[in-house]
Order: C-alpha cells, then structure tokens, then sequence
C-alpha cells in the first residue's frame, strides 16, 4: 500500500474503543515498520514446513520480503522513504540466506 498510495495510516495496536480518525504515518515510518516486523519475524519461523503445516509462513518468506523492503527503501530517488547506507547491503545479506 505505501508503495502505491505513500503515506497511509500505521496501526501497530489494537483499539480499546472504536476510532475514527487514523492519521497518516510517513512513508519512513511504514517502512521501519515493515523492516522491524520482518526482522522480529525471521528468527522465530522454521525455514520449512511439512505434510499439513505446508504453506504456512517460514523464515524463507520473511527474509525475501524483508530483502524486497530494503530493496525498495534503498532504491529511492530521493530521502523520503528514510533509506539507509546499508539498505542494499542488507539486501544481500537477507537474499542469499533465502
């Protein structure tokens, strides 16, 4: 969505009431979002499953798709989406572990 639509909405929690206004999170903060998820996710998957658990998400999926938000973070034209000097190198890193 933020590649597509840049600042959206960042909901990180559960609300304990209804709410009506969600304010836009900059395109930076989706992005460090995104990282910090895949990141936190990687090391508790198993890299595969089998039989019935086939399918499921592993550490695989989450390190190619953390080594595709670098590579979009890293690849911008310019600073908006907050990129980083070693956004493309973690992008090798996160891409031959998979």
């Amino acid at each position: 969505m933020v590649t597509q639509f840049g600042p959206i909405p960042l909901v990180t929690s559960v609300p304990g009431e209804p709410e009506y206004e969600f304010p836009r999170a900059s395109v930076a903060e989706v992005y460090n979002q995104i990282i910090d998820d895949f990141r936190s996710a990687g090391p508790t998957l198993p890299w595969r499953y089998t039989g019935a658990d086939r399918g499921r998400a592993t550490r695989a999926m989450a390190y190619h798709f953390l080594a595709k938000a670098y590579l979009t973070r890293g690849s911008a034209v310019t600073e908006a989406r907050g990129q980083k000097p070693s956004d493309m190198d973690s992008v090798i890193v996160f891409a031959e572990s998979v």
